[in-house]
């Protein structure tokens, strides 16, 4: 299927000048504090207030009682043009379970000319069954049409969310918080407003469960369809 006209806006990442990593710290008036690896523990001690924000789970609290809904395999490569153009407004999805059996493969542009090519999908019993799907979509949609720059992989990487959003003076944003939508693995726009919500919520002592109810529920709606969607094959 083809789809014209203005479907959405995609995010630059990276390391390029204007990427949404370079325009949040662009704001930023405190020190960043690379290479430190503070316990949980310490700094609730230490600050009256503590956001989460790691992007992982490596500091989750067991009181948020996460609930793990599936581990994902991701492989992706930045890529260039060679034989074929890659243009800024143009986005590629494959729904084919010869790739992905319960995932996706896309092409987002990057910037006028280049691009990150993609594979995504569900882990099996701990095993990587995206691999094998992933050289193949390299294979059929990548060879002698552009050219990789660079390549990697992500293995058991989780999605879920906690029971809880805030656990004493702590509160989970993003990853943390469940704010990736389980249909299609997306959770940028979900994970900037869960930061705004927080920085509500403790400037003006407001409800954080309660602002973070709507991102809840899109959740629990993500879950449903990804559930639901993979029960089809590519014929429907």
């Amino acid at each position: 299927a083809d789809f014209y006209g203005f479907q959405g806006y995609v995010f630059l990442r990276g390391g390029d000048g204007f990427s949404l990593e370079n325009q949040l710290r662009g704001q930023l008036t405190s020190r960043v504090r690379y290479g430190e690896a503070p316990a949980l523990a310490d700094l609730e001690r230490d600050y009256d207030v503590v956001v989460l924000a790691t992007g992982n789970f490596d500091y989750l609290p067991a009181a948020a009682r996460f609930r793990i809904d599936a581990r994902l395999a991701m492989h992706y490569a930045l890529v260039g043009e060679k034989e074929e153009r890659i243009r800024a407004d143009e986005v590629e999805h494959w729904l084919n379970a010869r790739y992905a059996r319960k995932g996706y493969c896309y092409r987002m542009p990057l910037a006028e000319g280049r691009a990150m090519v993609c594979c995504a999908g569900v882990m099996t019993a701990g095993r990587d069954d995206v691999r094998p799907g992933w050289e193949m979509f390299k294979a059929e949609q990548v060879a002698g049409k552009y050219a990789i720059e660079e390549e990697h992989h992500i293995v058991n990487y989780l999605f879920g969310e906690p029971e809880q959003v805030r656990v004493g003076n702590i509160f989970l944003t993003g990853t943390n918080a469940g704010c990736t939508n389980p249909f299609y693995g997306y959770g940028i726009f979900n994970s900037l407003l869960s930061g705004m919500f927080a920085a509500e919520a403790i400037a003006r002592g407001e409800s954080y469960e309660d602002k973070m109810r709507s991102v809840r529920r899109e959740y629990a709606r993500g879950l449903d369809l990804f559930k639901r969607f993979h029960q089809f094959g590519d014929r429907g």
